[in-house]
């Protein structure tokens, strides 16, 4: 019979103590009310190639694009954000959970202000998203 180390039952317990703490949601460190929409990789709602970020970055699921005013001032490329509340009147603007990460990476035409646009995989997904008003948190910035 095979013996069991004595921290055994020890390192089981502080497993079962620590998991919660993995799979929390990171705490926010900035909110802002934005108006939320949605993107597709079609060229006429980008610039250039379709499947690639102002970053340089593949089109991907979490990926949002930012108006430039957003950009300078409070969610520069590589910040992490999360969708905590949407305000709507109309169907449509969900179908992510609050606890989803977007990441910043990629930029929205000039005359957007104060929008964030998540990226879909198609333009129907992108249209019955619809226009709706939304809180987000930043989560985190990027490393400097």
């Amino acid at each position: 019979m095979m013996r069991r180390h004595p921290l055994y039952p020890l390192c089981w317990t502080l497993l079962a103590l620590l998991a919660p703490l993995a799979k929390a949601a990171p705490e926010a460190l900035h909110t802002l009310e934005v108006t939320l929409t949605a993107y597709a990789s079609t060229p006429d709602q980008t610039e250039g190639d379709p499947t690639v970020t102002a970053t340089g970055q593949r089109v991907r699921p979490g990926i949002v694009a930012v108006s430039r005013d957003l950009l300078k001032t409070q969610l520069p490329y590589g910040t992490q954000v999360r969708v905590v509340e949407i305000r709507t009147d109309d169907e449509g603007c969900g179908g992510y959970p609050t606890s989803t990460v977007f990441e910043v990476q990629d930029t929205m035409a000039p005359e957007r202000v104060n929008e964030v646009d998540i990226w879909m995989p198609t333009r129907e997904e992108a249209l019955s998203w619809g226009r709706c008003v939304a809180t987000l948190e930043v989560v985190a910035y990027p490393a400097r």
